[in-house]
């Protein structure tokens, strides 16, 4: 990412490369150019320090929040908590405000030694790729579904829950592109594709940790919100790639939230994918916001009104109650609104709740009962208990520096009826009974706010335009692919089999293990483990293919094979070929080989690659092999492939050995192998 002047640039080349394969791979077209920048760690600081002073007024708001649950410690503010998290965690930016995007040169160095690692074998600047690719899906995004409108706007204004729901399919939408465009990934092959999201899923499962070691000052609760963008919205795209593909998950977007095939509407329902089934759909409840301070509290300020949301609720319970109880009580979750005023330079929390059941309710009193004395340590004491009515009398602590600061003698109160939980933090006494009958008296549903169908539906006719624009995916790997793996595309391959070989007393049986693995590492070079490499030229002519596998025997002793072919393709599904192989090379007794063949599609599903080889062997004499005796890699190509599952393979090789005499052919050995194969 660097130019030759010595200055941070992006290598135009190419960027329009990876721009047309970004196309590919997310299946949209751009509809405008993408300026981009790069920016070094220190500049991205600076860019969020202008950020943030923009936002200051509405960061306040965040932090009086987050001060009041614990959440933030009270010398830390949320722009410092996330200032920190950008140095480790972010590689890139796209600011949908002025449209263009923003790479980060000198991301954190844990991530920068693995991936100049991997860089240094495929010959790729893997995260400038990666999250070039991530930074274009959001742009592509934008330019087809508005990124203002889906993350904020309308509907969303005050629903931050509704809002990290959209932020993070969006997130998952561009991760899942970005990391299927490093690893060759077709995602449109449905084996190769959960093979892919498996991936994914342990990949998440190794870095969590790693992230919440790394976080420094970023309070947990940031964190794994952060990382859960990258997570929770697996299933659910994964899910609208099995129905339709990347057009079905495009036409997600645009669709009305609460109708079938639309993006979820609460973080509950991306926790347990159940909830947003036809079924067992599980819509969020929305209750008003507050029209202004209540009447009980003369002087009281509106601070902010959002929601709150199940994610937030388990992310906030986790540290204080564990894990286990955290997820029991976000599943009860229903709906739920927070308002927070100022009173008198305090701030007064009123928190309005309901859930699916009286017991789910219940259960979120305990949880809360029990997670306050973790919040405001010795000062919280014991809760004047009465049935389902809590409360606690928090005396003030102006000085606290670790967790919740109060100015005042304050009351907590907690009280359930029936499905419905309201909790009042940061209250006078005198205040507090008058805020119960006001709180209660507003706990009532509302109709959900309505989306601009009109807007929507002029946005979903012009995606259809784009879509049906596309020209058809192309599957992979071609016939040539087969013989040379094209770079970002390997194979694997597992089979077991039975051998006949001609004894003096009849055919003697042995078994036959097969497997291999193949990786087309960098554009023109492919490895097949355990070590063997080749190369490839394409000419007008054909496809010609260099291979070299050296191997070695203790102590000192070392060989070599080597192989080279060259095949034509006539039309799309024939390719006709010759090879020639010196195994053991340098050594008295090496052997020769040529063989020929084809390989052949009479239909999508099948490839058959019939050959015939010629192996002179010195003093073991000369023989023939029929069948499947073509080889790519120094391993055998299949005879028959058949793709049984959409990017799943069965193969099976039959190989007939002839010793060849001066009056003919003498039969000497059979082998047949059945096994599966997938192409990445």
């Amino acid at each position: 990412m660097r130019g030759q002047d010595g200055k941070d640039a992006v290598a135009r080349p190419s960027f329009q490369r990876v721009e047309r394969t970004t196309e590919e791979l997310r299946r949209l077209p751009f509809t405008s150019d993408v300026p981009t920048d790069v920016m070094t760690v220190a500049e991205l600081k600076a860019w969020f320090d202008r950020y943030t002073e923009a936002r200051k007024v509405e960061l306040a708001k965040e932090d009086r929040l987050y001060h009041r649950l614990g959440i933030l410690p009270p010398t830390l503010s949320t722009a410092e908590a996330y200032k920190g998290f950008l140095a480790d965690f972010v590689g890139g930016v796209y600011d949908d405000g002025q449209k263009r995007m923003v790479l980060v040169s000198d991301y954190a160095w844990w991530a920068k030694a693995q991936q100049d690692a991997i860089g240094v074998v495929t010959g790729i600047d893997w995260a400038y790729e990666v999250f070039l690719v991530h930074e274009l899906v959001h742009a592509l995004q934008d330019q087809h579904f508005g990124l203002a409108e889906q993350l904020k706007g309308g509907v969303y204004d005050d629903n931050d829950d509704a809002a990290f729901v959209r932020k993070t399919i969006l997130e998952t939408d561009a991760n899942v592109v970005g990391m299927a465009h490093f690893f060759g990934m077709d995602l449109s092959r449905l084996a190769v594709r959960k093979a892919f999201f498996l991936f994914l899923r342990y990949n998440n499962l190794l870095n969590g940790p790693l992230m919440a070691a790394l976080a420094g000052r970023t309070p947990s609760y940031f964190s794994k919100q952060g990382f859960s963008q990258y997570e929770l919205g697996l299933s659910f795209v994964e899910g609208k790639l099995d129905r339709g593909g990347q057009e079905e998950l495009s036409r997600a977007y645009l669709r009305v939230p609460g109708e079938p095939g639309a993006l979820p509407e609460s973080t509950e329902q991306l926790l347990w994918p159940k909830k947003l089934g036809k079924a067992s759909l599980d819509r969020p409840i929305a209750l008003a916001r507050l029209e202004g301070p209540p009447a009980s509290v003369p002087g009281a300020s509106p601070i902010t009104s959002n929601v709150f949301g199940a994610l937030s609720l388990k992310h906030f319970l986790e540290p204080l109650v564990g894990g286990f109880e955290a997820d029991g009580v976000a599943n009860g979750w229903g709906g739920d609104r927070y308002d927070l005023f100022d009173d008198e330079g305090s701030a007064l929390l009123l928190w309005r709740t309901t859930w699916d059941s009286e017991e789910d309710a219940a259960q979120f009193v305990e949880a809360w009962a029990r997670a306050l004395p973790r919040r405001y340590g010795e000062r919280a004491g014991e809760a004047a208990r009465a049935g389902d009515v809590l409360r606690w009398q928090v005396p003030k602590a102006p000085e606290e520096q670790r967790k919740v600061r109060t100015t005042r003698d304050e009351v907590i109160h907690l009280e359930r009826r029936g499905q419905h939980v309201l909790l009042i933090e940061g209250a006078r006494a005198d205040h507090v009974d008058a805020l119960v009958s006001e709180g209660f008296a507003a706990l009532v549903a509302v109709p959900r706010a309505e989306p601009d169908r009109t807007r929507i539906a002029e946005k979903a006719t012009a995606l259809e335009t784009h879509l049906h624009e596309l020209p058809p995916a192309r599957p992979r790997p071609d016939l040539p692919e087969r013989l040379f793996l094209p770079a970002r595309l390997m194979v694997f391959r597992t089979g077991a089999g039975l051998g006949l070989v001609e004894g003096p007393d009849g055919p003697i049986p042995f078994p036959v293990a097969d497997s291999e693995l193949r990786w087309g590492f960098r554009p023109g070079f492919e490895l097949t483990l355990p070590l063997a490499l080749a190369t490839e030229l394409r000419t007008p002519v054909g496809q010609t293919v260099l291979g070299l596998r050296p191997r070695w025997h203790p102590p000192f002793t070392v060989e070599s094979d080597a192989q080279l072919g060259h095949a034509l393709s006539l039309g799309d599904d024939l390719l006709v070929a010759v090879q020639a192989g010196l195994q053991r090379v340098g050594l008295a007794d090496s052997t020769r080989s040529a063989a020929a063949g084809a390989l052949l599609r009479p239909f999508p599903q099948l490839v058959l690659a019939p050959g015939a080889a010629v192996v002179d062997g010195g003093a073991a004499g000369r023989r023939v092999y029929l069948g499947g005796a073509l080889t790519r890699g120094f391993v055998a190509q299949p005879l028959i492939e058949v793709e049984v599952l959409d990017g799943l393979f069965v193969y099976e090789t039959t190989l007939v050995g002839f010793d060849l005499q001066e009056r003919g052919l003498r039969y000497l050995v059979q082998t047949h192998v059945l096994g599966a194969l997938l192409y990445f």
